[in-house]
């Protein structure tokens, strides 16, 4: 009981579970009470129309019998026919009578017709003759020739007729037909002359019982006040069964599994039995009983499932909050864990307040590596950007650079110097974003140089950003007293070009002497110097380390444009530009044989006294790219070896339950994101699920060659729970841990 305690205790998980099935158990136990309320009620309505029907079927069959004895009485009271019954002597008169007595008798059976009666028939005493279908018959005739086997015999005839003083009439049960024996005499209290006998239609007295093809479900009984049977159709023996029930006068009496109803008859003496199977009486209920019991099944073992995931998804993240968070000793409940995320608000809050803290730093450092042009690739510039909060909604940019105090020394600083800077700086931020309606970043060049990188959406706002330049430029003049000077780029429809568009707004604000504001334009450059400035050296190098050839490329016709389209340099510039490259090339990189080859042909191109352009950037071109592959080779070459490592590493370690991208990260310097890449790369599947197929693989030898339980399998291959442990086998194996047991065995 302990050990279940401590369970509840210390596990969500178990504690959600069965506050999920106590509330998915109530309504159901509420449910199953309303309908076993609502079975009580349709079983009772059920046996009150059974009741009904008999009811009914005994009203029908009374009125049967009230006109059948009516008839009997009136053919028994006729004169005729008693004058004829009372005749001992048969003459020529005797049989004339008879003839009208005859056709007497089958005009009163024909009026008003009992249906009830299928033929009958007066036998004479005194006569020993038998009036018979428009026939007068001798009775030993009529007994061998005519009368079938369900007919009384002369005897029984003669002894009804012998008991000279009653006249009741009566029911026999002639081998399972019903008939109808009303003795009659011509006078009160005289001799017994003849006997009037009704044969009962047992097909019409079915009928009048509701019997139908399912008859053979129901047996019918039918008992005088002597409690003699007098008829019955008995399909499964229960007359026996009968005796031993106290039956009531009227209603239904449940044995076991039958239902006995009783009702008598208030014309005749009769006693009316039906018997039913309950499971016949009840078939619709119990259909519907089981279909209810089914549905009831199968709401509770899907409730149960749904509260087991329910629970696994809710308990399972408390309770690795728990693990983290407290104490092992103190019991797992929400009370304490009212406690647990307090603890999280606050670290959440102290967090969110670094990081809104660092965001400012870290949007100096995007723009740094932004106007530096560090950034390798798209990808790493939008995961910083998205890191650091800023939205880049536009494809084109416009950079503007503009300078405070412009006959200021830059290397001559003084601090209310910069504490006018900093005014100045902030006031001109200030009526730049109150004239556009656009996105503009800021960057800090040098204390005197500020850039502010304008977001283009729309064609026509080129010459917006120009004019206004122009108009807060003439304001600072007129309001501060302080002349400024502003360079304004070109278009950059790259946002990785950025640093060049920088380079063309530093070229444009040197122009300050000759007006204030200036747009670039190529006629700035200084013609007699190349272009080979220190960050196109960085990112030269940076592109080959990436290996990203269509950036280094891209690069190089950079610099042939910058060279000869908008500059002209001379020869000898060319020729120190030459060396600048390869001194660039070869202090960074480890140059084989082959470049070597590669670099002494670039060098007689240059040493050529007309070069070909075309044909030395090409083959510029070439070396880089060559040193791209060989670079992207040593990658590939040094992440193969890493990852052997790692697989060895795995394949020693996997029993340890610790085991996943942290401790790989930990164990040889490098990132969680850098592993799950370069893994995946490398071994075309998900570093957790190679982890997860080398443990399941030991499971399966352990299975297989071991007498260990699956527990302590689970936890000898890594896993600190046996469930997490099954569901893994499950997913990998597609079989049951103890499945693939049995089936090795």
């Amino acid at each position: 009981m302990n050990k279940l305690k401590n369970i509840y205790l210390n596990n969500l998980i178990v504690q959600f579970l069965l506050s999920y099935t106590i509330v998915l158990i109530l309504p159901l136990i509420i449910l199953v009470c309303g309908f076993k309320s609502a079975f009580n009620v349709t079983e009772q309505d059920i046996s009150e129309s059974n009741i009904t029907m008999l009811s009914h079927s005994k009203s029908l069959l009374d009125i049967q019998i009230k006109a059948m004895e009516s008839k009997a009485l009136q053919i028994s009271q006729n004169s005729r026919i008693s004058d004829l019954a009372e005749k001992k002597k048969v003459d020529s008169s005797f049989l004339e009578e008879a003839s009208s007595v005859i056709d007497e008798y089958y005009n009163l059976m024909r009026y008003q017709e009992v249906n009830l009666v299928e033929d009958s028939y007066i036998y004479m005493n005194n006569s020993d003759y038998v009036i018979y279908q428009n026939a007068l018959y001798k009775l030993g005739d009529f007994e061998n020739s005519i009368k079938n086997k369900n007919n009384l015999s002369l005897n029984e005839l003669k002894k009804i007729c012998d008991n000279n003083k009653d006249y009741v009439p009566y029911y026999t049960n002639i081998n399972g037909n019903l008939q109808y024996i009303k003795p009659f005499a011509t006078e009160m209290n005289g001799d017994v002359v003849g006997v009037i006998i009704f044969n009962i239609n047992e097909y019409k007295l079915k009928k009048v019982l509701n019997f139908d093809d399912k008859s053979n479900e129901r047996s019918v009984f039918i008992y005088n006040n002597e409690k003699e049977l007098i008829w019955s159709e008995d399909f499964a023996g229960y007359k026996e069964k009968l005796n031993r029930i106290d039956l009531p006068k009227e209603g239904l009496v449940k044995d076991k599994d039958l239902f006995v109803i009783t009702s008598k008859s208030n014309v005749t003496d009769w006693n009316f039995i039906v018997v039913i199977p309950a499971k016949i009486a009840m078939s619709k209920l119990n259909q519907l009983t089981i279909l209810v019991i089914v549905l009831i099944f199968l709401a509770l073992a899907l409730g149960i499932g749904l509260a087991l995931y329910m629970s696994i998804k809710k308990g399972k993240p408390i309770n690795e909050m728990f693990n983290i968070y407290i104490d092992n000793n103190i019991p797992r409940n929400f009370k304490n864990l009212g406690g647990i995320v307090s603890k999280i608000v606050q670290n959440n809050q102290a967090l969110l307040e670094e990081i809104e803290l660092d965001k400012p730093m870290l949007k100096h450092e995007f723009l740094t590596k932004l106007v530096k042009g560090d950034f390798v690739n798209d990808k790493e510039l939008n995961i910083l950007a998205k890191k650091v909060g800023i939205e880049i909604n536009c494809t084109k940019f416009r950079v503007v650079s503009f300078r405070l105090f412009l006959n200021n020394d830059l290397y001559e600083v003084d601090s209310q110097t910069l504490e006018e800077v900093q005014v100045l700086v902030h006031l001109i931020q200030k009526h730049i974003m109150e004239r556009t309606k656009k996105i503009v970043w800021f960057y800090e060049r040098d204390y005197l140089t500020t850039l502010a990188i304008f977001h283009i959406n729309e064609d026509n706002q080129e010459d917006n950003v120009k004019a206004l330049v122009e108009e807060v430029q003439e304001l600072m003049l007129k309001e501060y007293s302080v002349d400024t000077a502003w360079g304004i780029s070109c278009i950059c429809k790259n946002i990785l070009d950025i640093w060049r568009a920088c380079e063309e707004a530093k070229v444009a604000n040197l122009n300050y002497e000759k007006q204030r504001v200036t747009k670039y334009s190529k006629e700035l450059d200084d013609k007699e110097e190349m272009y080979y400035p220190e960050l196109f050296q960085e990112k030269i190098i940076n592109s080959i380390r990436a290996a990203d050839i269509s950036n280094l490329d891209s690069l190089i016709d950079i610099l042939q444009k910058e060279n000869f389209n908008r500059r002209n340099i001379s020869g000898n510039m060319m020729l120190e530009l030459h060396n600048r490259i390869m001194l660039t090339l070869s202090s960074n990189f480890i140059l084989s044989g082959v470049i070597q080859g590669e670099i002494n042909k670039i060098n007689e191109i240059i040493k050529e006294q007309n070069i070909e352009k075309d044909t030395y950037f090409k083959q510029l071109k070439f070396i880089c790219q060559y040193l791209c592959k060989e670079m992207q080779k040593k990658k590939t070459f040094t992440q193969n070896k890493l990852i052997q490592k790692i697989v060895s590493y795995i394949n020693e370690q996997y029993m340890n339950s610790n085991l996943g991208l942290a401790l790989i990260a930990s164990k040889f310097n490098i990132s969680e994101g850098y592993v799950s890449t370069i893994f995946k790369g490398n071994m075309g599947v998900n570093f957790a699920d190679y982890v997860e197929k080398v443990r399941i693989d030991s499971a399966c030898n352990l299975l297989e060659n071991s007498n260990d339980t699956i527990n302590t399998i689970s936890e000898k291959v890594g896993y600190n729970s046996v469930q997490s442990f099954r569901r893994a086998f499950k997913k990998v194996k597609g079989i049951s841990p103890k499945g693939l047991r049995n089936v090795n065995k």
